[in-house]
């Protein structure tokens, strides 16, 4: 009888995970045939002829060996100019990638990391609650209009947020207790902080929970190296830069970095300002201008209901932190304090990106599910004492049917007038 239960549950989790992957892919492919209510945003085809272009350099002047595995931006006759204001990991796996399955396939690579990214929250969720929370969760991350509009987007930002639920996913599951899987971990970390800068943020959200939490504060081995892992990776990211252009700050990698977190403008290569200096004149104006920003972009309950969860997780009874597992807090925790510390610290280039959002996305989304999951669980409460009901099997009726027809009925709602009103 148990492994029955068991392969019902499994069969379940496949079967929505069929359906979702269906649906994906019909809305993705219906936005794009449909240009009055869908645009390809500047960015996405700016980065597609930007990575491809790079890509064709590094072939035309002699392969990846030869540039230094470096982001080659123009091959001039005199010398070569490299694009060096992020690691170069994300051009080196698209150029791999098109070296295989060719440039028509190139689409495919972004993609595929965009459903990744999909599936590994889908069977994180449905393995420490239930498939059905799963579903919702990654089917409302997915039909999310900054999601949808970049799942195809040739950057960095798809590729560094899979890697960071998969550094989330390894240490909630507790991948900390022998040699093998504190490797896994930092090798994660690493491939996260050889792609992007919220690497960065990962790792120290990575040493914060591994040594203020599980070690209470004492030093071992493998709390020095989260510590010192950042450090070595900068370190090795400004030689790598000094290889290609002869200097630490080739690139102008400085003034770039400072107008990534300050409103005084970047700069290309050249060192000649790209962009009109931001519009807010202090971080108080930027800090109103991304609260309208999010506003915008999410429903004030997904908003509501991801800080009353917040506030739940800290205060909350046992009986809240026993229906949401200690693995899934850690999981919401660590992108909230990723995706908000990146945007947050470089705003300049968050109020140029409208696609750095997709790093808070899974967070604002997940936790308005889990809310509802909670409440859901909490009307079943009320009903049992009212009715004296204990069986576990109308129990779980009554919540998936509470939880499910809420989903449900916001998901009519939301596509009856418009396609997207999310």
């Amino acid at each position: 009888m148990k492994h029955l239960n068991c392969l019902i549950k499994k069969e379940i989790s496949l079967f929505l995970l069929g359906i979702f992957l269906i649906l994906f892919f019909s809305i993705l492919f219906m936005v794009k045939g449909n240009q009055e209510n869908f645009t390809i945003p500047s960015h996405q085809h700016n980065g597609k002829c930007f990575h491809q272009g790079i890509v064709n350099n590094i072939e035309n002047s002699g392969g990846l060996i030869k540039n230094k595995f470096g982001m080659l931006a123009a091959n001039g006759s005199e010398n070569k100019i490299y694009y060096t204001h992020h690691p170069a990991l994300f051009t080196t796996a698209l150029y791999i990638f098109i070296k295989i399955f060719g440039e028509n396939f190139a689409n495919l690579f972004p993609l595929l990391i965009s459903l990744c990214i999909i599936a590994s929250i889908y069977f994180f969720i449905a393995k420490f609650i239930n498939p059905f929370v799963a579903f919702w969760s990654s089917f409302l991350i997915g039909i999310h209009p900054i999601f949808l509009q970049y799942s195809v987007f040739f950057n960095y930002e798809p590729l560094i947020l899979l890697l960071i639920i998969f550094v989330l996913i390894v240490i909630s599951r507790r991948a900390t207790k022998n040699k093998f899987n504190n490797l896994m971990v930092v090798f994660l970390l690493i491939l996260s902080m050889l792609t992007d800068w919220p690497g960065y943020f990962l790792c120290l959200y990575s040493f914060l929970y591994y040594h203020l939490i599980k070690k209470k504060m004492k030093w071992n081995k493998f709390s020095f190296l989260l510590f010192f892992l950042p450090f070595i990776m900068f370190m090795m990211f400004l030689f790598h830069n000094r290889a290609l252009t002869g200097a630490f700050n080739g690139g102008n990698l400085y003034r770039t970095f400072i107008g990534r977190i300050s409103n005084v403008g970047e700069t290309d290569l050249h060192g000649a300002l790209t962009k009109n200096v931001p519009e807010y004149k202090n971080y108080l104006e930027f800090l109103v201008w991304f609260k309208n920003v999010i506003i915008e972009n999410f429903p004030a309950g997904f908003l509501v209901s991801s800080f009353l969860l917040a506030i739940l997780f800290i205060f909350g009874t046992l009986k809240i932190k026993k229906i949401i597992k200690k693995e899934i807090r850690i999981l919401l925790f660590g992108i909230c304090f990723v995706g908000f510390s990146y945007t947050l610290i470089f705003n300049s280039f968050t109020y140029y990106h409208d696609y750095s959002l997709l790093h808070i996305i899974p967070f604002f989304t997940i936790a308005t599910v889990l809310l509802t999951y909670l409440i859901a669980n909490y009307l079943w409460d009320i009903f049992s004492d009212i009715s004296k009901t204990e069986s576990a099997m109308f129990k779980n009726l009554f919540i998936n049917l509470i939880f499910n027809g809420f989903w449900l009925f916001y998901l009519f709602l939301s596509f009856r007038g418009h396609f997207f009103t999310l």
